[in-house]
């Protein structure tokens, strides 16, 4: 027994001391597979230690080089920094315009930018546009984050920009749209590529990657107390049935990164949405498509833009 203890101790600090630097290569190199199961079988003896661990491993989301247009309308931002409350994190935020402001939140390793085709059109509008870079995404420091904390700083840069006429979020920042489009009942959300039900995806994830259940359920169950929030803060299928405000939905039937069943379904329990479906624009290039643009322009420019005050989160 002994022995045991003593060989996953050796396991814990090879994993702490040589797979959890600032570059992830070391965990290409050993196999994730490996890593996984390590966790999994010295959590029994080292909960604490393999749950931080495991954060650092799950929880590190991949950077992505963006385009030239994005760094264009990076340049042309009016940047500003929002500290979390809890962790004391930095995140940026961007603001171009004047006018009602359209609220954009992207998804797992996306950036803020990633909206940059919408921006001429909306202030060509008379719109505002906002985007932030959650934590250890886009141009906000750091390597790893998870999805409360980007719940809560989305919710932090909401209440510094103050005034919000509409929502759109991309893949999993449609949940942090929706959730807070509730919170705030506004009344025009627009999504793209959204989950339907976050804990199941989560589980699936989970068991794919070869993570003992219980492990993972204690491991979000800690995420929880930490924040003390709920996942179903922020899941789609919880929060849709509640929303009060016209919901338009686009998903492309070619995007293998968020099967198009999640927008059928979920338009199914929200009370007023309206999906509508494309063909070979994937999940990304769905942002860049000049005829769903216009639609999303459409569909905020109607002539009631009164907007609703500002409600502390």
């Amino acid at each position: 027994m002994e022995s045991k203890i003593a060989e996953a101790k050796a396991k814990i600090k090879l994993i702490k001391n040589d797979l959890l630097g600032f570059m992830p290569n070391e965990i290409q190199a050993f196999g994730k597979r490996a890593v996984v199961q390590t966790l999994n079988k010295t959590w029994d003896y080292f909960p604490s230690q393999v749950e931080d661990v495991a954060e650092k491993i799950f929880f590190r989301p991949r950077h992505y080089k963006p385009s030239e247009s994005e760094i264009l309308w990076q340049k042309k931002a009016q940047t500003f920094k929002v500290i979390l409350p809890k962790s004391k994190r930095e995140v940026i935020g961007m603001k171009w315009g004047k006018g009602p402001c359209i609220f954009f939140t992207h998804g797992w390793a996306g950036r803020g930018t990633q909206f940059c085709q919408f921006i001429p059109r909306l202030l060509s509008e008379g719109f505002s546009v906002v985007v932030f870079d959650a934590p250890s995404h886009g141009q906000s420091p750091g390597f790893m984050t998870n999805a409360l904390e980007v719940l809560e700083a989305a919710e932090s840069v909401v209440n510094v920009v103050g005034e919000i006429y509409a929502f759109v979020g991309h893949s999993f920042g449609c949940c942090f749209s929706l959730s807070l489009a509730n919170t705030l009942k506004i009344k025009k959300i627009v999504l793209f590529a959204p989950n339907y039900d976050v804990e199941d995806d989560f589980k699936r994830w989970a068991a794919q990657e070869g993570v003992r259940e219980d492990f993972f359920d204690t491991l979000i169950s800690s995420l929880e107390s930490k924040y003390n929030r709920s996942f179903n803060d922020f899941n789609p299928c919880v929060i849709g049935p509640q929303v009060k405000g016209h919901v338009l939905i686009f998903h492309d039937e070619d995007d293998r990164a968020s099967k198009v069943e999640n927008s059928k379904k979920l338009s199914k329990v929200i009370p007023k949405s309206l999906l509508k479906i494309s063909h070979g624009l994937g999940h990304n290039k769905i942002l860049r498509d000049d005829k769903t643009i216009r639609e999303v322009l459409a569909f905020l420019s109607k002539k009631n833009r009164k907007i609703k005050k500002k409600v502390s989160i």
